[in-house]
């Protein structure tokens, strides 16, 4: 089995799969809480720009970028309880 070893992952290869494995529960809790960070300003934005009647191509590029942070936070928080 091959691998890559970079600063926060180990990346290893072996045919025909290719997997990622986290070497620091406290990197990954820093990411997590980096993620929530973002969304929770992001959040806060769309809540502001909800209050309007006009929803526009921003407004919508706002929504979907927190419906992708959701997502990450949820694969994060899988990864964690993984670890």
């Amino acid at each position: 089995m091959k691998c890559n070893d970079l600063s926060c992952c180990k990346f290893f290869s072996s045919k025909p799969n290719l997997y990622m494995q986290i070497i620091s529960k406290a990197e990954l809790s820093s990411l997590t809480t980096q993620v929530e960070s973002l969304m929770n300003a992001l959040t806060q934005i769309n809540d502001k720009s909800s209050s309007e009647d006009d929803v526009d191509a921003s407004n919508r590029n706002l929504l979907e970028t927190e419906r992708h942070l959701r997502g990450a936070l949820r694969e994060l928080e899988h990864l964690a309880k993984n670890l």
